[in-house]
């Protein structure tokens, strides 16, 4: 079995619930694999290394750049600040 590439992008006001939640199931999956064989990669990207999310709080994130390799799976979770992300030009081109 081959690994899959996960990859989460997340930005500015993104719901925590919409990000812990499928990340949780993941890295569940990985912890109760074979020990010599994780079935996941898993990224957490987003345009600046650190990312503010609602309720004061922030995590430190992979900068997501033009070289970024594609993943088998790329989850954008929801949030206040969904719209305003979608419309970053660094995010669009």
């Amino acid at each position: 079995m081959r690994t899959k590439s996960i990859q989460f992008i997340t930005y500015t006001n993104i719901s925590l619930l919409d990000l812990a939640g499928p990340l949780d199931v993941f890295t569940a999956a990985n912890r109760f694999s074979r020990p010599d064989h994780q079935p996941y990669t898993i990224s957490i990207l987003a345009l600046n290394p650190t990312t503010e999310i609602c309720s004061n709080f922030s995590i430190n994130t992979e900068i997501l750049q033009a070289e970024t390799s594609s993943p088998h799976t790329l989850i954008i979770p929801g949030g206040p600040g969904t719209h305003d992300f979608c419309k970053d030009p660094k995010f669009v081109t």
